[in-house]
């Protein structure tokens, strides 16, 4: 088996596990395969939420650390925040949406339908948990800052921005 198809292989292995409800062999198989791809985006986002589950959230965050937007997707990405929330972990939550923002940023537009094609989350879905994280962490004016840039930077198709 070449080397994708193994870290597909223990990729869902883990995830018939998680699925399953089998956490602790399913923490073991994403623990394998991390040992096998440490860098594996997929791979350590599987760990990362078994670790979360443990409650051992800083090797959660350490795994985390591994996956990448352009690799795992926007709603991946959402979900890592949502545990970073509840954990209340705001500064990571902030970080790892990050982004997505600069993504919106780099196509300069906020239009739902565009976003979307793009696998992108709508603006305000994001924007929904930049005000939150900087909320809750205290630091409401970061929230502000990212209006005031999104409102000079992005345009917006009328359709779909009001």
């Amino acid at each position: 088996m070449g080397s994708g198809e193994q870290e597909m292989w223990y990729r869902a292995r883990g995830i018939v596990e998680f699925r399953t409800n089998q956490r602790a062999r399913a923490r073991e198989i994403f623990e394998e395969g991390v040992r096998s791809f440490p860098t594996s985006a997929w791979l350590n986002y599987g760990l990362g939420q078994e670790y979360e589950a443990q409650g051992r959230i800083d090797e959660m965050a350490a795994c985390f650390r591994h996956v990448r937007l352009e690799q795992v997707g926007s709603p991946t990405v959402l979900a890592m925040a949502r545990y970073y929330y509840l954990w209340s972990r705001f500064e990571h939550g902030q970080r790892v949406i990050q982004p997505i923002f600069d993504r919106y940023y780099e196509l300069k537009i906020a239009d739902d339908m565009f976003l979307y094609m793009r696998g992108l989350p709508m603006f305000d879905e994001s924007f929904g948990y930049r005000a939150t994280f900087a909320r809750l962490a205290g630091k409401l004016d970061h929230a502000r800052l990212e209006l005031v840039r999104a409102r000079s930077e992005l345009r917006c198709r009328p359709a779909s921005c009001g």
